[in-house]
């Protein structure tokens, strides 16, 4: 009986902790927008186009809809539990902006949705 309560709790801890990291269904263009906003500084903003427009900006805007960013937060969290947290920051650090610990696992989730967005370019 003991080791179903610990397995259970275990379950609903991680379940707790999962939602919370990507909150898939309660993200709006508007909060991805307002996100990368803030977290531009960390070397997001230096993705652009030839003419210096900024990129994650106008893909969040203009090329996916509700259901697409939705898919990308869901690819993101799937990736981050494959390959791991600090896999990904790793990659960042070494190919876009060498960003300190804390600050990529304190926003990790939504590095790892912007990451999964500019792979998705580089595919298409």
């Amino acid at each position: 009986m003991k080791k179903v309560f610990i397995s259970t709790m275990l379950l609903v801890a991680v379940s707790a902790f999962s939602q919370e990291k990507f909150d898939c269904n309660n993200l709006s263009k508007t909060d991805y927008l307002n996100k990368y906003r803030e977290l531009k500084g960390y070397g997001l903003d230096k993705i652009t186009l030839k003419d210096g427009r900024e990129v994650l900006p106008l893909v969040i805007s203009q090329v996916y809809d509700e259901n697409s960013l939705r898919q990308v937060c869901i690819n993101s969290a799937y990736a981050d539990h494959r390959y791991g947290t600090e896999a990904h920051y790793e990659m960042y650090r070494k190919n876009i902006y060498n960003i300190s610990r804390e600050t990529f696992m304190k926003n990790s989730d939504y590095f790892e949705i912007f990451l999964e967005m500019i792979a998705n370019l580089k595919n298409q």
